[in-house]
């Protein structure tokens, strides 16, 4: 009998809690965007469910998290009697956090929140403070990747709608205007996060600086993508947001499936399973890493170094050598790629 069920049924769109990402440059408008669609997908909310949803923020940027309290009606944490440094907001802090506050939120008002987190960045500056402590060596990534993984499935998994806010890069343009005044515009290029990290949301925006215009990079939700011009973030957006997510069936909704197959999976497969989908997404996260790290000139050569690696361990079901490390189903197998190449 085999391990898995492999039957199939009919597609339904269900009910989502929306994750939504947005990144730019400082000043560029991310807390405030960030306050109007949770705002709006609060009234939303309210209307639908007869229950207002806490706004709750967790402000990491010193006092900046409370400029906007006169306009928006939102709880902030940490308290003002409970200061912290930058270095205590770990990754582990972020998912233990989502974790305590999603749920005293529900008991609280018995509907589920929206969670601003303002900002995520920090998150990962304690992932590369760990990692540096740890040597500062490719293999000292595959040991704190566990945590990081955690905490984007703590995200994608809440049961919270969660608006994440990360500092942008910075670059700088010049532009000259028709009599040749030259003026200085400061860019936002990408998000300082872990590459990939946008992979997790809903949707996510690029704010620009000087407009606050939202430019959706990613839109799962099809509202954004039609804009020819694009505008600010607003409460309509919010509204618009939450109309979209219950727009599915409920999560339990009873489909027939075609044929049913009784699977018994035992506690330790199913940890085996995990374990063994959390090294795979390491060994992909070092692979992306070596690459983006290599020159132009050895690249090619990288790649060869990660393709004869990867080989040495991973086997098809035709007994041949393949360096498709996404095949791997036993943890061992994955725990020596993933050495192997911490090793390279």
């Amino acid at each position: 009998m085999p391990k898995y069920d492999f039957n199939f049924e009919s597609a339904v769109r269900e009910d989502v809690y929306v994750k939504i990402f947005l990144t730019g440059a400082s000043g560029s408008g991310k807390s405030y965007s960030a306050l109007k669609l949770a705002t709006g997908m609060a009234d939303e909310i309210e209307e639908i469910k007869g229950k207002r949803p806490l706004i709750i923020m967790l402000n990491t940027e010193s006092s900046r998290g409370r400029y906007y309290a006169d306009e928006f009606k939102y709880k902030i944490s940490p308290r003002k009697d409970q200061p912290m440094k930058q270095e205590d907001f770990t990754t582990q802090y972020y998912i233990d956090w989502i974790n305590f506050t999603t749920e005293k939120a529900i008991k609280d008002t018995g509907v589920e929140p929206i969670l601003i987190i303002d900002s995520a960045t920090p998150a990962w500056d304690s992932m590369k403070a760990q990692q540096q402590k740890m040597g500062g060596t490719f293999k000292d990534w595959g040991r704190v990747q566990p945590i990081w993984n955690e905490f984007k499935r703590t995200i994608v998994n809440s049961k919270a709608h969660i608006i994440c806010c990360a500092r942008g890069r910075t670059a700088w343009e010049i532009d000259t205007d028709d009599k040749g005044k030259k003026t200085i515009r400061k860019l936002g290029v990408g998000s300082d996060m872990r590459e990939g990290f946008d992979y997790e949301f809903t949707c996510c925006f690029m704010i620009d600086n000087q407009t606050h215009a939202a430019n959706a990079d990613k839109d799962n939700s099809h509202l954004f993508e039609g804009r020819t011009v694009d505008k600010p973030l607003t409460e309509l957006d919010g509204v618009n947001l939450i109309k979209w997510a219950n727009s599915g069936a409920a999560a339990n909704t009873n489909v027939e499936p075609v044929a049913e197959v009784a699977t018994v999976v035992t506690e330790d497969e199913e940890d085996s399973n995990t374990d063994v989908k959390e090294l795979i997404e390491a060994i992909r996260e070092t692979v992306d890493e070596m690459i983006n790290n290599a020159t132009d000139d050895s690249r090619d050569v990288v790649r060869g170094l990660i393709a004869d690696t990867i080989k040495q361990f991973v086997i098809n079901s035709k007994g041949k050598h393949v360096a498709d490390y996404r095949i791997i189903k036993d943890a061992t197998v994955a725990h020596d790629v993933l050495n192997a190449l911490n090793n390279i």
